[in-house]
């Protein structure tokens, strides 16, 4: 199957709490913000562990209360994680429920042999420069970006990893 779907669900469990932002965050996918289903979940290759079971963590964010060091982003913090296939910081900057990156990411630069994790983690760093909101829902962090109608969905890494 994976060649006709080379995108694999990664599961996960919704638990209760209140979780503020400043956490570790693992990646489950993209999805349409209305719709509210995972339309493009990360490459197969990614995920799979050596007994070929799909396991969740891969990719994962954390946000930090440190400040940035970047002397023209007053009030910035810093994020940082691994993506796909490379390591990734930036800065971000909270006012309520916005959420705003400082505009570029810093990354460690390896190519996969595979077209398709690369292309992932494009889309992954290209949709982190452009977040404009975040919600906490449970143990579940949804960032939309871009035009507002797609988020990332990252679950507390706490129980998964």
């Amino acid at each position: 199957m994976e060649d006709e779907n080379p995108a694999c669900p990664v599961p996960y469990s919704i638990l209760s709490g209140d979780h503020v932002i400043y956490k570790i965050w693992a990646f489950m996918g993209f999805r349409h913000k209305t719709l509210r289903w995972i339309d493009y979940y990360p490459p197969c290759e990614l995920y799979r562990n050596d007994d070929g079971r799909v396991t969740p963590g891969r990719i994962r964010i954390t946000f930090t209360e440190e400040v940035s060091s970047n002397e023209e982003l007053v009030d910035y913090q810093i994020f940082s994680g691994a993506g796909p296939v490379n390591g990734f910081s930036g800065d971000f900057q909270l006012s309520g429920n916005t959420i705003q990156s400082g505009g570029r990411i810093v990354t460690t630069f390896i190519a996969s042999i595979h077209g398709n994790v690369n292309e992932y983690e494009s889309k992954l760093y290209s949709a982190l420069i452009q977040m404009t909101h975040f919600d906490i829902v449970k143990n579940q962090l949804l960032l939309t970006f871009g035009k507002g109608e797609e988020e990332m969905l990252w679950v507390l890494a706490e129980g998964h990893l």
